[in-house]
């Protein structure tokens, strides 16, 4: 007896491979060369609100990269023998390890900081974003 699969709708992901994967690609190339720019602006001495600015557009990128790997990943799941769908993960994934090094020097960045000022910043940050919350 043979049991079938319910297959999922991979559109709220991206309503089409080939488009939203170069859409998505484009913005995300844009958001780490903006990201690129602030790295001299990376110092211990950094505002919370900077600070903050800085979190969001890393979590815009991460989301982004999120986004096309899911998408990659359970197109191949739903059926390991599609090429098309194997060739469309093998190019997010030579794209996505393009991006990664580019964001390396924000990880270096954090871990040059003392205990004291990480704390600093993470305490900021919080309080900010819960100012900002309450203004919504």
């Amino acid at each position: 007896m043979s049991s079938v699969l319910p297959s999922w709708n991979l559109k709220d992901l991206l309503r089409h491979p080939t488009k939203g994967f170069q859409q998505i690609q484009t913005e995300l190339e844009s958001k780490v060369t903006s990201l690129e720019e602030q790295r001299s602006c990376l110092s211990s001495g950094i505002s919370s609100q900077n600070f903050q600015r800085l979190l969001k557009q890393i979590e815009d990128i991460a989301e982004s990269m999120n986004i096309l790997g899911a998408y990659a990943f359970l197109w191949v799941a739903e059926s390991t023998k599609n090429q098309t769908a194997r060739a469309f993960e093998h190019q997010v994934q030579n794209r996505l390890a393009q991006f990664s090094p580019r964001l390396l020097f924000v990880d270096l960045w954090w871990q040059s900081l003392t205990t004291k000022q990480a704390r600093r910043l993470s305490l900021g940050a919080r309080s900010e974003e819960r100012r900002v919350g309450k203004e919504c």
